[in-house]
């Protein structure tokens, strides 16, 4: 085995003694590196998890304020039938001439397709009189028969046998609207599969048809109250502003 020189061992000391704080720098640099990577990772995420919830509640905020324009719309058409004449040709033209498109989904779950069409704001429209019986109304695209129109001063002879708008639009200024809920028929799980196993295969299955209806009270010359106007918005129009929003 050869003998190291003094000279050699100088230099192997000098050179380890050289290359050790580099190598501890090193080490050091390169934890530092992990470090702000991590770091730099973790600001990322966080910037973009801000960016994306900043950007969901903007596009929630304008869906709201979309959905608040639209109702006041269906307020403002209200204020309008109740100071337009009475009578048939005016109740139609209201009728037909308010429309707006909605998706709906045809076929098979095998076979999709997808169908938009202009359907009624309002799926009703009536005069009422002072004794909450129902003078003329058109529903679903034609006007009732003497025989189908109710007596809505009693929820229960309604058209959804709990309904107690009549009532609360009685106690109303000039003006003044009632908004109801939501109102529907019940439809249940069954009935909505139609015996298929999930919504995407049901096919000719009962819709639900709720409506929300808009109230105003009419009064005559003397201030008198002499009854009201009604339209009753289809839900689905509503649902047209959220149903197809894709995060």
């Amino acid at each position: 085995m050869p003998r190291l020189t003094l000279f050699k061992k100088i230099m192997s000391v000098t050179l380890l003694l050289s290359l050790l704080p580099l190598l501890v720098s090193s080490l050091i640099l390169l934890s530092n590196l992990e470090s702000v990577n991590a770091r730099l990772t973790a600001e990322i995420a966080d910037t973009s998890d801000t960016q994306a919830a900043e950007s969901l509640q903007m596009r929630a905020q304008h869906v709201a304020e979309t959905i608040s324009e639209f109702l006041r719309q269906c307020e403002g058409d209200l204020l309008f039938l109740a100071r337009t004449p009475r009578d048939n040709q005016t109740l139609l033209n209201f009728y037909t001439t308010r429309r707006s498109e909605v998706w709906q989904r045809r076929g098979t779950a095998d076979a999709p397709r997808e169908t938009r069409e202009l359907l009624p704001l309002y799926r009703s429209v009536a005069f009422i009189d002072q004794s909450g019986r129902e003078r003329l109304v058109i529903r679903d695209g034609r006007f009732l028969e003497s025989s189908e129109l109710r007596d809505v001063s009693t929820p229960a002879d309604s058209e959804f046998k709990s309904e107690d708008y009549f009532r609360r639009t009685k106690e109303l200024q000039q003006g003044e609207i009632h908004v109801s809920h939501l109102t529907g028929l019940h439809v249940s799980k069954q009935e909505q599969l139609a015996g298929a196993a999930d919504p995407e295969h049901a096919n000719n299955c009962k819709i639900y048809e709720g409506v929300i209806r808009f109230a105003s009270p009419l009064f005559d010359k003397r201030g008198v109250f002499s009854g009201m106007v009604v339209i009753s918005l289809d839900h689905r129009h509503l649902m047209e502003f959220t149903q197809h929003i894709d995060p």
